[in-house]
């Protein structure tokens, strides 16, 4: 079931393509049908991560989306929108719980 997160991505990047924001998206145990059914076993065993993972690329970067696809999580430095680091260290842990 990742059309509906494709579809809200896809509005995400619509409505704040020119907006001084940056855009941290994670995905959560309820955000697929039926819920509670996300296995983490075997690296990029998750189908519906990996249906939607790439579309993600633009605002967590290929090598948060890379571990995002192993096991439903990342970590990836938290930035301004220009690209500019917060403050030096500064992280963003998206956590899938």
């Amino acid at each position: 079931m990742t059309d509906y997160t494709l579809k809200i991505t896809e509005m995400v990047k619509t409505t704040f393509k020119d907006a001084p924001i940056a855009v941290y998206p994670t995905q959560g145990n309820h955000d697929t049908w039926p819920v509670n059914v996300e296995n983490f076993e075997r690296p990029n065993s998750n189908v519906n991560i990996n249906g939607f993972k790439d579309s993600w690329v633009q605002w967590i970067g290929q090598d948060a989306v890379d571990k995002f696809a192993e096991y439903g999580y990342f970590i990836t430095d938290f930035k301004k929108p220009n690209g500019e680091l917060v403050a030096p260290g500064a992280r963003v842990i998206a956590l899938n719980t």
